[in-house]
């Protein structure tokens, strides 16, 4: 393996990419800087990073990617697509995906490695955070936020279309869930939170954010917790009870 290192706030970032063909390296140059930007801005959005250090390694894995404290890996599969013998617009469109990968995962480091949750009966808790913070770090690096707002609607739409969705529910478990694991824990609870934070306003869903995360840091958080930290800033504030009715 092929190491590139770099700091972000104090933090050491590490990228490990495997040696060989010239696109194994772009990934890695590619995650490195990604990661540089998502460290900064979810120690922003939500407090900051516990540990001294973070790893990214390209690894040999079936999916996009798989969190652990202090470490991330990332699929090979995105080295495929990165070479010049690519069209242009799928290769920015691989680039793209690889980019929300690498934030996507970085964003476990917040939830749920430092505040932790019951990963069967409430993934929302961590993995609806992770997807809602690709929008965190897009916005940090200037995506436009009617590109942002457009791919949350379609987040909220969100359906398995081999199932009978009643409701919107995101916080049911995964025996629950059934087929619907991945639109409600991974599209439309990412939805809820931009749309929580769009009602609430962004000064006000910061905060308390950053409340959430101080408060249950090293904990086990429920959903209860996360409704009793964000009550008193919703006060009563329409748009968000009707938020967390319909969810």
């Amino acid at each position: 393996a092929v190491k590139k290192g770099a700091d972000a706030g104090g933090v050491a970032v590490n990228s490990y990419y495997a040696r060989g063909d010239e696109t194994h390296r772009l990934q890695g140059e590619r995650s490195l800087l990604v990661a540089q930007k998502a460290l900064e801005a979810f120690t922003a959005a939500y407090g900051p990073y516990p540990y001294a250090e973070l790893d990214i390694v390209e690894s040999n894995y079936e999916f996009g990617g798989m969190e652990a404290p202090g470490l991330v890996r990332i699929s090979q599969m995105y080295s495929w697509f990165l070479g010049g013998d690519v069209d242009a617009a799928e290769r920015a469109e691989w680039e793209e995906k690889l980019a929300g990968t690498v934030a996507h995962e970085i964003a476990h480091q917040w939830f749920y490695a430092v505040v932790g949750n019951n990963q069967y009966r409430e993934a929302w808790l961590d993995e609806s955070f992770a997807a809602y913070s690709e929008q965190v770090y897009w916005r940090a690096v200037g995506k436009d936020e009617s590109d942002i707002a457009a791919q949350m609607d379609a987040f909220a739409k969100a359906v398995n279309e081999s199932e009978n969705v009643s409701d919107l529910c995101v916080d049911c478990s995964y025996g629950e869930l059934k087929g619907d694991y991945t639109p409600a824990v991974y599209e439309r609870g990412a939805a809820f939170l931009y749309r929580l934070e769009q009602a609430l306003g962004q000064e006000a869903f910061g905060a308390a954010m950053h409340e959430y995360y101080a408060a249950f840091a090293f904990k086990e958080a429920a959903t209860q917790d996360f409704l009793a930290v964000f009550g008193p800033y919703a006060g009563e504030n329409k748009d968000v009870q009707a938020l967390l009715t319909a969810y």
